[in-house]
């Protein structure tokens, strides 16, 4: 299914459907209006959704419900008002220049305890789908992470080689082998 608006279109990605440019946009350039449900419960179930703050959700209409993340967007949502009595506006807006038939992409920046594993493949990819503050915030904990846990696998197989020492047996004097001395000299003669 294709949608096609005002120089963008729906189209299958690798992770879904995207917005794409149908011909180019240029640096600061309003590429459209978001235009959706403004939300206001608790309660709601939306699968696409744009945080409002104290206003609520939008749940976007297409085509814009289908702008994808990526660590180096190339679109940002730009929200003027809220006038009195009315919601705010929802504006998407070139951050360079946009090639027609290149994807329109902005940052999602999710707070680090909504992240996901990031699927855009830029040369920049945190790695998660969260803000650039809080992709150092993960990145550091991993780290301390990687480091007990490697701490811990160290610990147990020393704890391990040393239960191992513990169980050795240890030939009898007789059954042992000489390493040098006389005694090898006198083994490598008779053999």
């Amino acid at each position: 299914m294709r949608y096609s608006i005002r120089g963008i279109s729906v189209r299958r990605t690798p992770v879904g459907r995207g917005v794409f440019a149908t011909r180019a946009f240029r640096k600061n350039q309003v590429i459209g209006q978001m235009r959706g449900s403004v939300i206001t419960t608790d309660d709601y179930d939306a699968e696409y959704a744009v945080d409002l703050g104290r206003l609520g959700v939008l749940d976007p209409w297409v085509p814009f419900r289908y702008l994808n993340h990526s660590c180096e967007p190339n679109a940002q949502l730009v929200m003027h008002g809220p006038e009195a009595g009315s919601p705010p506006t929802m504006w998407v807006e070139a951050l360079r220049t946009i090639r027609a038939g290149e994807q329109i992409t902005i940052d999602y920046a999710w707070p680090a305890d909504s992240a996901i594993r990031c699927l855009c493949g830029s040369r920049k990819c945190r790695g998660w789908v969260v803000s650039e503050r809080d992709a150092r915030a993960l990145a550091l904990k991993a780290q301390r992470q990687a480091r007990a846990s490697e701490k811990a696998n160290a610990e147990k197989a020393g704890a391990e080689r040393t239960n191992s020492e513990k169980t050795k047996r240890r030939a009898p004097r007789s059954e042992r082998v000489p390493k040098s001395g006389a005694a090898a000299r006198e083994l490598a003669v008779s053999a």
